[in-house]
């Protein structure tokens, strides 16, 4: 199903448009209905309704038809809902219900879907703690619950997905990083857990990330002295902000040649304690859209 301009077309045998302004709250009002046409859909099924101003509650028994392999409610603030406890469609590679009113807790079946790819639910209100089933997410590539209610510990299954390449959990309220053991085959980029309640030491484990380039760990509570010269160790960081914690941030490198650091293009150091900014940083941090020349 595809909404194209103000229309929405399903991919069936005996192919029907349906005006998005009437029939749309009709069918979804009339869920059985729905999901008896997508019954008829062997191939994967999308399903676009973003930007449609749906108000109500969304049918949990759509999340469930076979067929359906993207889900897209994205900005329909007015939308309420869940997701239904047991059998998601495990057919979903992505998800993407961003901007919307749906809430809940996340269910442990997510973990059955072993093909999803994206799951995008950012400016929601979901809470409760995170599924240690998504563990079973191997083809897990995006994933942003930011701006929820979400809490407890950030499980290190997350950051050992063999495919994920962005984390980003902000704006939440996740009070402890569990404990890693190996990530340095990872192959995440970015990794976003600013506005948070961690506390506790600087995680080291973030110094085995070889791929990360976007690293904010801001406002939050994490504490204890961090050596700034560890950060050569990640070699692709180009943007790191660990601000407004209660960390003591000091320089302890020696001999250390400009070449040595990471094309830093955004460093924020606010409310670090930082006594003394060493010289040597102010060279090798490129400007930000910097364009090299031959």
């Amino acid at each position: 199903m595809k909404v194209v301009d103000n229309c929405v077309s399903f991919p069936v045998a005996s192919f029907m448009i349906l005006r998005k302004e009437c029939d749309i709250p009709f069918m979804l009002k009339n869920s059985d209905y729905l999901c008896e046409i997508f019954m008829l859909e062997k191939r994967g099924v999308t399903l676009s309704l973003e930007y449609c101003g749906l108000i109500g509650t969304f049918p949990q028994k759509i999340f469930q038809i076979a067929a359906l392999s993207f889900i897209d409610l994205y900005y329909n603030n007015d939308l309420h809902g869940s997701f239904p406890n047991y059998s998601l469609s495990e057919s979903l590679r992505r998800i993407r219900v961003s901007y919307t009113s749906l809430s809940g807790e996340l269910p442990n079946s997510i973990g059955k879907l072993r093909y999803l790819s994206e799951l995008d639910l950012p400016y929601c209100q979901f809470n409760g703690t995170l599924p240690n089933s998504m563990s079973n997410l191997t083809h897990l590539t995006y994933l942003d619950l930011s701006q929820n209610n979400l809490r407890g510990v950030i499980p290190s299954s997350l950051f050992t997905l063999p495919s994920i390449e962005k984390i980003l959990l902000a704006f939440n309220k996740f009070i402890k990083l569990d404990e890693f053991i190996n990530v340095s085959s990872s192959i995440l980029n970015s990794l976003d857990l600013s506005y948070n309640d961690l506390s506790g030491p600087f995680p080291i484990f973030i110094f085995q990330l070889k791929s990360i380039h976007f690293l904010d760990l801001s406002f939050n509570k994490i504490n204890g002295s961090l050596h700034l010269d560890k950060f050569l160790e990640l070699k692709n960081l180009t943007s790191l902000d660990i601000s407004h914690n209660n960390l003591f941030v000091n320089w302890n490198a020696i001999n250390v040649e400009p070449s040595s650091f990471p094309q830093i293009s955004e460093l924020k150091l606010a409310s670090c304690n930082l006594k003394t900014f060493p010289s040597d940083l102010s060279r090798p941090f490129r400007e930000p859209n910097s364009r090299s020349t031959s």
